[in-house]
């Protein structure tokens, strides 16, 4: 029931997400920020079932991920990209930030505990000068696109930026606009809170949706 969409322009990426924490039908906060700020230079949105972890673990005692995948995997990513930085003063560029995080969900789905999270990265290139979306899912399937979307959302979204996503990008309109809303009238994705931030060259925009 989560959603994220993702779009790219001449100098800026645009990240937005959803606001809400639920579980089943219950709907347990609206303020849950779901895009990290990895760097200056770099954002990630994550979505996936947070509460599937912590349900099977009471029930069955099992030895997934008490926290949440999505939580824990994206702290997990924010930090060591962040220490990353610290150890090497240069920041990672998006796509070898990218190979990495696929490694890595790659790992984990070969082991006893997958993660089960879905992941839009964005960020712009300094050294190139361009920006950079890259989806990844929960099978570690990794690719770079010029827009995006994961959750019931996307099949809303995709198909205005299939056909309209070339005009958006060429008049630089702000994404945060007609993609959240056209999601919400109807269905479950509807009557849900977002954020959006925007990347540019040398700044960072969040704003409410």
């Amino acid at each position: 029931m989560e959603t994220s969409f993702a779009l790219t322009g001449k100098d800026y990426v645009i990240i937005a997400a959803d606001t809400t924490a639920a579980r089943s039908i219950v709907k347990m906060k609206t303020d849950e920020d779901k895009i990290k700020t990895l760097n200056p230079h770099l954002l990630m949105a994550y979505s996936g079932d947070s509460g599937r972890s912590f349900f099977l673990n009471l029930c069955f005692n099992s030895h997934l991920h008490s926290q949440g995948d999505t939580l824990q995997f994206a702290e997990y990513v924010e930090r060591s990209i962040r220490l990353y930085g610290i150890r090497n003063v240069y920041q990672l560029r998006p796509s070898a930030a990218a190979s990495w995080i696929r490694r890595e969900m790659a790992n984990s789905l070969r082991s006893n505990n997958p993660y089960e999270v879905n992941l839009l990265l964005g960020g712009y290139d300094v050294e190139t000068n361009r920006p950079h979306l890259y989806w990844i899912d929960y099978l570690g399937t990794l690719t770079e696109v010029p827009f995006a979307s994961h959750g019931y959302g996307g099949y809303f979204s995709l198909s205005l930026l299939d056909r309209y996503g070339f005009f958006i990008y060429i008049i630089n309109l702000g994404f945060s606009i007609p993609c959240p809303k056209i999601s919400q009238p109807g269905g479950i994705a509807g009557g849900r809170s977002g954020n959006t931030q925007t990347l540019h060259r040398s700044s960072l925009k969040e704003t409410c949706c």
